[in-house]
């Protein structure tokens, strides 16, 4: 079914559950509150580029949920590689996915005071958290943690916190220095509570984190994670550090950043650029800085990458295991889908590539080529 006759259906309110299913879907990606936008012209025009740019980059080595393209020809896919999934479901053994369906992650996370004292910042109240050597710890009402220094003492720069965040949570913490950190999901970072008798602002860094460095030329602000040494004045930049992820990256998005790998000499970075460390290699290549801080703008982005690289943002999202069956070896995908959206619905997207199927049970999924 061609994408105008499917919204002349739904315009009529004849569709039936699958069409309804495969409509939200593409009027989700398209950030559209209703399908009156487009005009049935536009939809011609719109489904033959996409048809188009599917014959132009169809490659057997590289599966793609959809073309990078225009945002409505990313959807018309959608709609399209979808009709084609039911008819073959119809024919064979159907692949469940389970409507007890797994909420998205959110704004989860645990202060850890220097004495130990772990604290909830999902149950706390807004208002004053904690208060140690002069600094006053306070959670606002959109969900962020602000560290204020309220006088000098000898001892508060040597006092540290930690913000972690579990599996499918997430967290922005304001630093003592007015440095915003948006901590994703299975994350931490360590910092001093104040950094004023500090020659530099050091943080450690586990998993991944979204910076705006607040500029100060006078103390340089340094990240540690496993691999690297990130140094900079004043910037914006993103580090994916998780251990289980085969390569350590850092993405320049405003000003510059010195990377320093254990063992390597130190290279410089400018926007656009990233950054990427193991034990045996040191590369730094233009990218798509968009694409590597979606998490922090609410979506999954995936450039090109495994099934298994795919399902690890996932499971870390949705506090879901994952088990293979299969070869998926030669299999790439490439696409965007909401973070705010539950499990069923962006397992639903991903299956459009009639590449990958799901079965969930519980809290388990399973996927198969």
């Amino acid at each position: 079914m061609q994408a105008k006759e499917l919204l002349e259906k739904y315009r009529a309110n004849q569709c039936n559950e699958e069409e309804r299913i495969q409509l939200q879907n593409w009027f989700h990606q398209l950030d559209l509150e209703k399908e009156a936008d487009f005009t049935l012209g536009e939809l011609d025009r719109i489904e033959e580029e996409m048809w188009e740019s599917i014959r132009a980059q169809t490659s057997p080595k590289k599966v793609k949920l959809w073309p990078s393209i225009a945002a409505a020809a990313i959807l018309l896919i959608g709609v399209g590689i979808g009709y084609y999934v039911n008819q073959e479901q119809a024919n064979s053994a159907k692949v469940k996915i389970a409507f007890q369906d797994i909420p998205p992650g959110g704004n989860k996370a645990f202060l850890i005071l220097a004495n130990g004292k772990r604290i909830s910042l999902t149950d706390a109240k807004n208002g004053t958290v904690a208060n140690q050597s002069g600094i006053n710890i306070t959670k606002t009402a959109n969900g962020k943690l602000v560290y204020t220094v309220k006088e000098t003492e000898v001892n508060s720069s040597n006092v540290s916190n930690t913000i972690e965040t579990p599996v499918g949570g997430q967290y922005e913490v304001v630093l003592p220095d007015g440095t915003k950190v948006t901590l994703n999901t299975s994350s931490s970072i360590t910092f001093p509570t104040s950094f004023a008798s500090k020659k530099e602002r050091s943080v450690i860094l586990k998993g991944e984190a979204y910076f705006e460095v607040a500029k100060n030329i006078n103390q340089p602000f340094k990240v540690l994670t496993t691999l690297q040494e990130v140094v900079v004045l004043g910037t914006h930049f993103n580090i994916n550090a998780y251990t289980d992820e085969d390569l350590t990256l850092t993405t320049l998005l405003e000003g510059s950043v010195r990377v320093a790998a254990i063992g390597k000499k130190a290279k410089l970075l400018v926007p656009g650029e990233q950054s990427a460390i193991n034990e045996g290699q040191f590369e730094v290549q233009q990218v798509d800085v968009e694409s590597a801080v979606a998490w922090q703008n609410g979506n999954f982005s995936f450039e090109n990458e495994s099934v298994e690289a795919v399902m690890r943002k996932i499971a870390r999202w949705y506090n879901v295991e994952v088990i293979y069956k299969g070869d998926f070896s030669n299999i790439k995908l490439l696409g965007s889908v909401s973070r705010k959206k539950k499990l069923s619905e962006v397992l639903r997207v991903i299956q459009l590539s009639r590449k990958v199927k799901f079965k969930v049970e519980g809290r388990r999924v399973t996927v198969m080529p």
